[in-house]
C-alpha cells in the first residue's frame, strides 16, 4: 500500500457512513450470538463448504460446526469475504492471528458471546464502524429501534413487476381474487404504496426483478385488461405478455413512489437456477433489463432510482446511464460483486465518469451488525485504493479525495434517503 493509500484509508475511518441497504433484523436476528453466527454468514459458509467439498449440516451443534469449518480457513484466506471476516474479529473482538484455528477459536467465541449480552450491542457495533444511518426492512424493526439510526424500507417487487416476481397476492381481495379491471388493480397498487409511506414511514422500495423483464414504454390499460383476465383465471402469461403487464405496473409504481419521494432500489445481475437460493444464485447479466430501463428512467424523471449490480460486466453501461439520467444513482455492490476486484472496477468507473454528488459507495446487505462492519472494512479498503490511485496520478488532490469520499459515503445517500 502506498503512503497515499494508507493515509486516505486512515482518514476514511473518520468519515460518517450511510448503509443504504441491509437485512438487519431478518428473522429477529440483529447481532451475532456466537462465533458460529459470524462464520455462518452465507457467503463465508459457501466458500468454506466449497473448500470442504460438502455442505455443512445446519443441525450440527456449534462445536461440531466449527470442527468441520476450521480446517478449511487456509483455503479461503485469499478471498474478499475472508478479508471482511478478519476485520470483524480484529476490530470488534481483539483477534490478532492471521487465521482462525483449533487453537484460537474458542477464545474468540467467548468474546462474541460476551458481546451479544452487552446493552445496545447493535448500536455500539454501528458506532464503531462510523455508520450513522442504515436502512432496515420495516417489518423487522424492534419495538425500541432508535429512529435516529434506522431508516425503514419495504419490498417493492410486487409493485414494479408483480408477474415476473410472482407476487400478485397483495392485490387480491378478501376472496383472493385479483381486481377485475386495470383501474381497480392500479388503485390497489397505489394504495399499498401510499399506506407504506404514510402509515409505516417507509422511505424506499427494495425491488429485485427475478425474471428477464424488459421494460416496454407506453402500455395502454386496454392492452392490460385481457392479460389481467388471464391472471384472474389462473393462467400463466407468456414472456412478452408478462413484460407488457409488468411494464404497465412499473409506470404506476414509479408515479406512486414519486408522490412520496420514495427511492426505488433496483437489483440486477443475479439469477437463481433452483429453489435453493443460497446455493444456486449466480451472476447473470440480462442486457435487455438494463437497456430497457433507460426508457423507464426517461419517462419517470421525478422518480429517484438507485441501481445495484451483482456482476461487474454492466458497470460501465450503468455508470453511463447514471451520467445521462439525473434520477438514477448507482450504489455499492450486490452479492457476488462484493469483492475487491469488482468494487475496484465499480469505483473506478464511477470516479472516472460521474459527478461525485450522484452515487453512493456503501451497501452492506448485512444480516448481522457484525457483517455490516465487515463489509465496510472491504469497502473502505477498495475506495481508498481507487481514490489514492487518482491522487497519485494527479487527477485530484488528497483533500479532494476526502471530500469525494464524504459525498459518496454520507452526503449523497443522506440527501436521497433522508434522515
Amino acid at each position: 500500500m502506498t503512503k497515499t493509500r494508507e493515509a486516505i484509508r486512515d482518514e476514511l475511518e473518520e468519515l460518517p457512513v450511510y448503509d443504504v441497504h441491509s437485512h438487519l433484523g431478518q428473522k429477529g436476528k440483529w447481532k451475532a450470538e456466537s462465533l458460529r453466527d459470524i462464520v455462518d454468514y452465507h457467503w463465508l459458509r459457501l466458500e468454506l463448504e466449497r473448500a470442504a467439498g460438502k455442505p455443512f449440516d445446519p443441525e450440527w451443534n456449534d462445536a461440531t460446526y466449527m470442527a468441520n469449518a476450521l480446517p478449511h480457513f487456509p483455503a479461503i484466506r485469499n478471498t474478499s469475504t475472508h478479508y471482511g471476516f478478519l476485520g470483524i474479529l480484529r476490530d470488534l473482538y481483539g483477534f490478532k492471528d492471521p487465521l482462525l484455528t483449533t487453537a484460537n477459536w474458542r477464545q474468540v467465541d467467548e468474546a462474541v458471546r460476551a458481546g451479544y449480552h452487552e446493552q445496545n450491542r447493535v448500536r455500539k457495533v454501528l458506532d464503531r464502524a462510523g455508520i450513522r444511518k442504515v436502512t432496515v426492512r420495516q417489518r423487522d424493526f424492534l419495538p425500541d429501534t432508535p429512529r435516529d439510526v434506522f431508516v425503514p424500507y419495504e419490498g417493492g417487487e410486487a409493485f414494479l413487476a408483480p408477474v415476473h416476481c410472482g407476487q400478485l397476492k397483495p392485490f387480491a381481495g378478501a376472496g383472493q381474487a385479483l381486481p377485475e379491471t386495470p383501474d381497480a388493480f392500479g388503485a390497489a397498487l397505489r394504495r399499498a404504496i401510499d399506506e407504506a409511506a404514510a402509515q409505516r414511514g417507509v422511505r424506499l422500495l427494495h425491488i429485485w426483478v427475478k425474471g428477464a423483464w424488459t421494460y416496454q414504454p407506453d402500455v395502454a390499460a386496454a392492452t392490460v385488461k385481457p392479460l389481467l383476465q388471464k391472471l384472474r383465471a389462473g393462467e400463466q402469461l407468456s414472456e412478452p405478455q408478462a413484460n407488457t403487464f409488468d411494464s404497465w405496473a412499473s409506470d404506476l409504481c414509479a408515479e406512486a413512489a414519486a408522490a412520496h419521494r420514495l427511492v426505488c432500489q433496483l437489483f440486477h445481475g443475479m439469477t437463481i437456477y433452483t429453489d435453493t437460493a443460497s446455493v444456486s444464485a449466480v451472476t447473470t447479466w440480462h442486457p435487455g433489463f438494463l437497456r430497457g430501463l433507460a426508457y423507464h428512467f426517461d419517462r419517470h424523471r421525478r422518480t429517484l432510482y438507485d441501481l445495484f449490480l451483482g456482476t461487474r460486466y454492466p458497470s460501465h453501461e450503468a455508470a453511463s446511464l447514471a451520467r445521462v439520467y439525473p434520477n438514477l444513482m448507482v450504489s455499492g455492490a450486490w452479492w457476488h460483486a462484493f469483492t475487491a476486484g469488482t468494487l475496484g472496477e465499480f469505483f473506478s468507473d464511477r470516479l472516472d465518469m460521474l459527478p461525485n454528488t450522484v452515487w453512493n459507495a456503501f451497501y452492506s446487505d448485512g444480516y448481522r451488525a457484525e457483517w455490516v462492519y465487515g463489509k465496510l472494512c472491504l469497502t473502505r479498503h477498495c475506495l481508498a485504493h481507487a481514490l489514492a490511485d487518482r491522487v497519485d496520478a494527479g487527477f485530484f488532490s488528497r483533500n479532494d479525495a476526502l471530500e469525494i469520499a464524504r459525498n459518496v459515503l454520507w452526503e449523497n445517500p443522506l440527501r436521497a434517503y433522508g434522515e
